[in-house]
């Protein structure tokens, strides 16, 4: 495998579940996988430069600073396939009446 882009071909026609490995691998190492659906980041934030687990990875990189963000509010993207299900968060009462309903041990 060739150290300046490593490539090798994705296991996810076989196995959905490599899907996520997948990505992980990628993310932590930069080994990319070819024709993967879905190659972006998993563990790392978006604007996270390079991959922390290669050896060639220096010690002392800073990182740049990003603002900080709501996971909830990224999590419903409108117009995205995959939040179509997530619209939005139910009300906190109803929330507290499901909690009341869960018997006590």
């Amino acid at each position: 495998m060739p150290e300046e882009d490593p490539s090798i071909p994705t296991a996810a026609r076989l196995w959905k579940s490599a899907l996520w490995a997948e990505r992980e691998v990628w993310d932590m190492f930069g080994i990319r996988f070819a024709d993967h659906p879905d190659l972006r980041r998993l563990l790392m934030y978006t604007e996270f430069v390079g991959h922390p687990l290669r050896k060639d990875y220096p010690l002392n990189q800073r990182q740049p600073l990003i603002p900080e963000r709501d996971p909830i509010a990224e999590a419903v993207v409108p117009g995205d396939a995959r939040s179509a299900l997530v619209t939005e968060l139910p009300p906190a009462s109803v929330v507290a009446e499901a909690r009341d309903d869960i018997p006590a041990e």
